[in-house]
Parts: C-alpha cells; sequence; structure tokens
C-alpha cells in the first residue's frame, strides 16, 4: 500500500513542473526570437514571429504541459476518490485539456478560436480551483 502512494505521490508534483516546465521554455524560446518582447506580447503572441521548426516546437510545449496537468489530475482523482461524472472532474478536465488545445489554435492563424479556448480556460480553471478548495476544507472538516 505505502508503494502505491508513493507512485501516487509523483503525480503532485507535476503540477509545479508542467509550469516550470512551460515557463522556460517559452523564455528560452522568447529570448531566441527576434523581433519578440514579453512585454509587448503575450506568449501566445510569440507564433507571429516564430519559424516553422520553432511554431512546431512551441505548439509542442502546450501538449507536454497538458500532459503533465493531465497527471496531476489523475493524481488528485484517485487521492479525492473523484469520478469522471462529477462536475468538479468534468471542469478540471476541460481546464486542463484546453489548455491542450492552444497548441492547435495559435493566435496568429485562429485568433477567435483561440480566445475562445482562453475564455474557456480562465472560468473552468477558477471554477476547478474553487470546487478543489471546497474538497480540501470538506476533508479536513470531516476529520476531528
Amino acid at each position: 500500500m505505502d508503494e502505491q502512494n508513493n507512485r501516487l505521490k509523483i503525480f503532485k508534483y507535476n503540477a509545479i513542473l508542467s509550469v516550470i516546465f512551460f515557463l522556460m521554455s517559452t523564455f528560452y524560446l522568447g529570448i531566441q526570437t527576434k523581433d519578440y518582447s514579453f512585454t509587448e506580447y503575450t506568449i501566445s503572441g510569440m507564433v507571429r514571429f516564430l519559424n516553422q521548426y520553432q511554431l512546431s516546437f512551441f505548439n509542442s510545449l502546450f501538449f507536454i504541459k497538458c500532459f503533465f496537468d493531465l497527471s496531476f489530475t489523475y493524481y488528485v482523482f484517485k487521492y479525492y476518490q473523484l469520478h469522471l461524472k462529477t462536475l468538479t472532474a468534468i471542469v478540471w478536465l476541460i481546464a486542463v485539456l484546453s489548455f491542450g488545445l492552444l497548441g492547435f489554435f495559435p493566435t496568429n492563424q485562429f485568433e477567435l478560436i483561440h480566445l475562445g479556448i482562453v475564455i474557456i480556460i480562465f472560468i473552468s480553471w477558477t471554477f476547478s480551483q474553487y470546487a478543489l478548495a471546497k474538497l480540501t476544507c470538506d476533508e479536513f472538516s470531516s476529520n476531528p
């Protein structure tokens, strides 16, 4: 049982790793890209300055971060025994998977779709964090 718990707890660090990985990778790509400025453009706006190889790398960053976040989501679902049919689980999966969709819809080619995905991410991520906070509070309040 301890070995299973140890393996499961590894996944919780993927959320931290995904943010660090994504930000470091995009920062590195941004400083390598001519005419791109972090103060003038968003990370998504970087696609305007990338060549085809860099664009493929940039889009893959969204998929890799999505995979890390899915691993963390798996950890939370297992830890709190959430079923996929719950509203919390569905909204959380929408938030995580929507981030991966950004790799398919770069802002320079699909501006309106990209904006829609960002809005969905914001709403679903905000709600999922609220639901997770409520879930953890409920867990602690049931223990004496």
